[in-house]
């Protein structure tokens, strides 16, 4: 289960730089575009360069929606780590506490038996 979290985590990082890049990549790109315009390119170049930013800002926005769905997946995890952490440690309590209750049990048995015995000897030297 860590292991899963631990993956997700990495791949929300992988993610995020992803996202980085097409961000930097975007901006650059807007900068050269903006550039087109001064230089008299033609129309064609500049609906193609239009285009592929537009591409640009398509593939940003789901690398976004992608990153939200895997902090989403990351919030379950953790969510189930934590109950699984809870459960674990109850179950260790009640290990702990029917330990501690044989003990008392056996304790008390031990205690029984002495006692008879030491019934059993009185007796004894009675007779």
């Amino acid at each position: 289960m860590l292991g899963e979290l631990a993956a997700l985590r990495m791949d929300l990082s992988r993610q995020q730089q992803e996202l980085s890049a097409l961000n930097e990549t975007r901006s650059s790109y807007w900068d050269w575009l903006s550039g087109l315009g001064k230089n008299g390119a033609s129309a064609l170049t500049v609906k193609s360069a239009e285009e592929y930013a537009e591409l640009l800002s398509e593939r940003i926005g789901e690398k976004r929606i992608e990153i939200q769905e895997t902090e989403q997946k990351i919030e379950e995890k953790l969510r189930e780590v934590i109950e699984a952490s809870k459960e674990r440690k109850a179950m260790e309590r009640l290990r702990e506490n029917r330990f501690e209750e044989h003990k008392r049990t056996a304790e008390r048995e031990e205690l029984m038996f002495l006692d008879d015995l030491a019934s059993v000897r009185a007796a004894r030297q009675r007779s």
